[in-house]
């Protein structure tokens, strides 16, 4: 099942697979670390998806046959992998292009526990 990733003004998303992109979540949050170094070079964001993976359908789908990841299983990602996501923090925090970008979306750098960032500077924050 594809999910739709919110555009900046658009409500957040909510996670419906452990596949965003075709790209594993829990691959996305353990190279948080590495995606730190790509922040930095970010010289515009000209779009922000948010997905939140506290939402309650991320389990609805097992149903139908498909793994679904819960959010104890997206803690305990979180937990194997902190010291990449402070890193990852850090870099949006350091970045004023990022930092704004989040900031006007009402993205908490607290909450942010992994990016995708396309080729143009958009990002996709994944917020837990």
């Amino acid at each position: 099942m594809a999910l739709a990733s919110a555009v900046i003004g658009v409500p957040i998303a909510e996670a419906r697979s452990n596949l965003v992109g075709g790209v594993p979540v829990d691959a996305t949050i353990m190279r948080a670390g590495s995606t730190a170094q790509k922040i930095a070079r970010i010289k515009a964001v000209p779009s922000v998806g948010v997905i939140n993976l506290r939402r309650e359908s991320i389990t609805s789908f097992r149903s139908i046959g498909d793994y679904t990841d819960s959010i104890q299983d997206y803690r305990l990602m979180v937990e194997k992998n902190a010291g990449g996501i402070r890193k990852l923090r850090a870099a949006l925090r350091a970045n004023p292009v990022t930092r704004r970008a989040l900031a006007d979306y009402g993205v908490s750098l607290g909450r942010v526990v992994a990016v995708d960032v396309g080729s143009n500077g958009s990002l996709r924050v994944y917020v837990l």
